[in-house]
């Protein structure tokens, strides 16, 4: 019960008289009226502090709340699949029972999806690395060749459309081999058992990858790549160093360590007495006239040999690619066939010495018709234009499609000219070609898997075998020369029963050619004209490509005026002559003039234009919808 408070009244003050022993009266004390003290006065205590009801509560609410999404997450334990970490983990909640059950049928599925690799006879230490890699089924190339070349010691001869596992159809067979050897053999001398022949060095960086990623369980199994662009004494010495089982390479690079003679591990003996499977990739490609001329040199080295490891079986090969054709005479007898590439096929069969016994066929492309993915996975379309409006209709597409986008083109210098048109526009363009260092080339195409929504210029360099991840469209700015570089362009996207996107920009000149060649191979009667225009934003985008147009123009003026001056001067130079541009005559003063004058009229225009792009770029466009609608 609280005490009442007492009234300033009921309180009894007492008057107090001033007293001091110095002498001061209360006259002394100016303004001070009296004194007086409280004698019946009593001191109540407080009672210690509760805490606040608010935060009680606030605590309750909090604790409640985490029992509600304890709850949640052991419900959706329960009703979903438990992963193999997950297992460890023991749940103690009112579903127990069926969560077990489900880890139970789980695991009985995945070890019956993993016997389907046991059925093609490949060993345990490559399945772990498969499982690992959630490679839990064989596709249909992987089914059909591994069992020949493992349990049959084939020579194999595969076609299958692009992105369908061809390399580890190969690769399997090929470690598959060398880990029975390590078993069988005490000798852990290690000898070079294998070399596999790509056309490009991206592609074989990309095998050595796949190889790696097969043998993580089987640490004494060693890949080397050796490739151009790179360094040859490095390699060398990786080759000296690491004794590799087995070598991934571009034939020209190969030739040229084989002739110098400078590695004891890579010589002509180890080629003839240790080697056991040979490999020939994008193997259409590789047989081209006029391409690679290495190879033919790599064949007549072997078939000099007294002891042709090809000709006696000791050395298995594998051709594959993806637009090989496949003519009966390849499958019968070698008789003459009126189509190039079938002649092309049985010249490079007969100059491997192949016994037509030992070779197994594996077409999966229905003769080359269905080389690249099926109208289920990628969609191809066309967009009819003039060749002038071709930039306007990229940069519109790219703008309404974001994801990962690869644009082919038949030149450099159209790459060069799109790259920098595309800078302007600010989208971050990358590009890969020929003449780009090799350390460069791999850098892009690591940057570009790096970024969800990314963009790269590529000439055809880039369009076999390179398995880059989540492609969504491939653009082709120019009509490629031939089917087969449309096949392998359009098979960098839909890759392994993914869906993709194939764009064509078609101008009236390439039409003919495009309807003449192409027409076996679109999936449709009729090619699909690409709809999703929206006519009022490709008029807002058109002043957009026309600035950057005329900025890559004047640049590129510019840049060229700079490259004839510093031409003048190291020439110059390297005759030993003095340079001096202020030792000429009138005229030439008179042009140097108009030449500055007409330099830095260009450096204003440049500026001025990219200021006008630079406003242009920040007003927003519409909604992605309005981009969509027709």
């Amino acid at each position: 019960m609280t005490r009442k408070r007492k009234s300033k009244d009921e309180h009894h003050w007492k008057p107090v008289a001033i007293e001091c022993d110095d002498g001061l009266t209360a006259e002394d004390f100016q303004g001070l009226v009296s004194i007086e003290e409280l004698d019946n006065y009593q001191i109540v205590r407080a009672e210690p502090s509760k805490p606040d009801d608010d935060r009680k509560s606030e605590k309750e609410t909090k604790h409640k709340v985490k029992n509600i999404k304890k709850k949640k997450l052991i419900k959706n334990v329960n009703s979903f699949v438990v992963s193999k970490q997950e297992d460890e983990v023991e749940f103690k909640s009112d579903g127990e029972d069926d969560v077990k059950l489900k880890r139970n049928n789980f695991r009985h599925k995945k070890t019956w999806i993993m016997s389907e690799w046991k059925k093609l006879s490949v060993p345990k230490p490559i399945i772990q690395c498969l499982r690992s890699l959630r490679m839990f089924t064989p596709t249909a190339i992987q089914s059909a060749a591994i069992p020949a070349a493992i349990n049959d010691r084939m020579n194999i001869y595969a076609a299958a459309p692009t992105g369908s596992g061809k390399t580890l159809a190969f690769a399997i067979p090929i470690v598959d081999q060398i880990i029975k050897e390590m078993d069988e053999s005490s000798n852990n001398d290690p000898k070079l058992r294998s070399i596999i022949l790509t056309p490009t060095r991206e592609l074989a960086v990309q095998i050595k990858q796949h190889i790696d990623n097969i043998c993580k369980f089987s640490s004494m199994i060693k890949v080397a790549l050796i490739v151009g662009g790179l360094a040859i004494q490095k390699q060398e010495r990786i080759l000296s160093r690491q004794k590799p089982q087995i070598i991934v390479a571009t034939p020209g690079r190969l030739w040229e360590m084989l002739n110098s003679n400078t590695v004891p591990y890579l010589n002509r003996k180890s080629l003839i007495t240790d080697l056991r499977s040979l490999v020939i990739d994008e193997a259409d490609r590789m047989i081209e006239k006029s391409h690679f001329q290495e190879l033919g040199f790599i064949i007549d080295f072997f078939n000099k040999d007294d002891c042709n490891p090809l000709k006696s079986g000791k050395c298995q090969v594998f051709i594959f690619s993806a637009t090989l054709t496949m003519n009966r005479s390849t499958k019968k007898k070698h008789r003459l066939s009126s189509n190039k590439s079938d002649r092309d096929s049985i010249d490079l069969i007969k100059s491997l010495n192949l016994d037509r016994n030992t070779l197994k066929t594996c077409d999966l492309t229905d003769g080359g018709r269905r080389s690249k993915p099926d109208a289920e996975h990628l969609t191809e379309s066309i967009i009819h234009c003039l060749k002038d409006d071709k930039d306007l209709y990229l940069y519109y597409f790219v703008l309404n499609n974001p994801g990962r986008t690869i644009v082919f083109c038949n030149s450099i210098d159209c790459i060069r000219r799109l790259l920098n048109l595309f800078r302007f526009l600010r989208m971050n363009p990358l590009s890969i070609h020929s003449s780009m260092p090799q350390k460069r080339r791999l850098t892009n195409i690591e940057r570009f898997t790096t970024k969800r929504n990314s963009l790269i210029f590529a000439t055809d360099v880039a369009s076999r075998g390179l398995d880059i991840p989540n492609i969504d469209h491939v653009v082709h700015y120019q009509v490629p020369r031939s089917a087969d570089i449309y096949i392998h362009r359009s098979g960098r996207t839909a890759r392994i029963n993914n869906k993709g996107f194939s764009l064509i920009l078609c101008d009236p000149r390439e039409e003919a050619f495009f309807l003449r060649n192409f027409s076996k191979i679109i999936h449709k009667e009729s090619i699909a004209e690409y709809s999703n225009i929206n006519s009022r934003i490709l008029k807002r985008l058109k002043e957009r490509i026309r600035l950057a147009q005329l900025c890559d123009m004047l640049e590129h003026k510019l840049r060229k005026n700079r490259t004839e001056e510093n031409w003048f001067r190291t020439t110059a130079k390297a005759c030993e002559i003095e340079y001096d541009s202020d030792e000429q005559g009138d005229d030439d003063v008179e042009n140097q003039n108009s030449s500055i004058r007409e330099r830095k009229d260009c450096e204003r225009k440049l500026k001025t234009y990219e200021h006008e792009l630079s406003i242009l770029l920040k007003k927003p466009l519409p909604n992605r919808s309005l981009l969509n609608s027709s």
